[in-house]
């Protein structure tokens, strides 16, 4: 009895073992994981576009020396875009005027702003930070358009700032 309950059991591990043996992914199969795997790592790499619910990023693009976009700022509703002017200037926002879109043509309109005042009324500014408050850029863009429009009312030496790119942003 004891000798038919050995063989019963060497039969099982010895058919355990070659179904386990026929289970190895063949060199095929294996290189489909492996590509996989590196598509999942893309799509990982691709994730790091993504918006950070609350955070900047500093830009410091530069219009003819003259205009400086210092960041870009991300909250759950808004986008604030700092800038600031290295020349003594009379400075007013161009409300009707101002162009705000991301690379997949999607358009923003100002919703306020910080230390600026909408035109016509003008402020001397020089070396002072304002900002231009807009509804939340979209997720999956890389980079925008800050455009002040040159044949806008009150315009006067528009500036824009085209293609700014935030790919290598380091949010903070």
């Amino acid at each position: 009895m004891n000798f038919y309950r050995n063989w019963i059991a060497f039969t099982i591990l010895i058919l355990m073992y070659f179904a386990c043996a026929s289970s190895k992914p063949s060199a095929e199969e294996m290189d489909n994981n492996l590509s996989a795997a590196s598509q999942e790592e893309r799509v990982s790499d691709r994730d790091l576009l993504f918006l950070p619910e609350s955070a900047c990023c500093n830009l410091n693009q530069s219009f003819k020396g003259i205009v400086i976009l210092d960041k870009i700022c991300l909250s759950a509703k808004q986008t604030s875009l700092s800038l600031h002017l290295v020349e003594k200037k009379k400075v007013c926002v161009l409300n009707e005027g101002l162009i705000f879109q991301d690379n997949n043509s999607n358009q923003y309109n100002l919703e306020g702003t910080l230390g600026v005042d909408l035109c016509p009324k003008r402020r001397i500014m020089v070396d002072t930070s304002f900002s231009l408050l807009f509804p939340r850029i979209k997720e999956g863009f890389t980079s925008f358009d800050l455009i002040e429009n040159e044949k806008a009312k009150h315009a006067h030496n528009p500036w824009a700032f085209t293609s700014v790119d935030i790919t290598n942003c380091k949010w903070y």
